[in-house]
């Protein structure tokens, strides 16, 4: 991640951002928004940076605002590198 903390945050109220790594001074905010049963918004502040598709075991992370030019950057296991791969694109 370079020196930057990545803070996730989801859309649960009483949810705190929980930093990922010590020592960075700039953060990045993240935070998601399930749009349907597959698939979810990615955001950083007010800003949609691009999606997250679940398909069975994958989650494929998609950049773009808008889902029909969104591109593909990265296929991953766990919800968490997907969004981790989101952020770094």
């Amino acid at each position: 991640m370079g020196s930057e903390d990545v803070v996730v945050r989801s859309l649960e109220p009483d949810a705190e951002p929980v930093p990922e790594a010590e020592g960075g001074s700039a953060f990045r905010r993240a935070w998601f928004e399930q749009l349907s049963d597959d698939r979810y918004g990615v955001f950083v502040g007010d800003r949609r940076i691009g999606f997250i598709d679940v398909d069975g075991p994958l989650h494929v992370a998609l950049r773009g605002e808008a889902y029909e030019t969104a591109v593909e950057v990265d296929r991953a296991i766990r919800f968490d590198q997907a969004l981790r791969a989101l952020l770094v694109a």
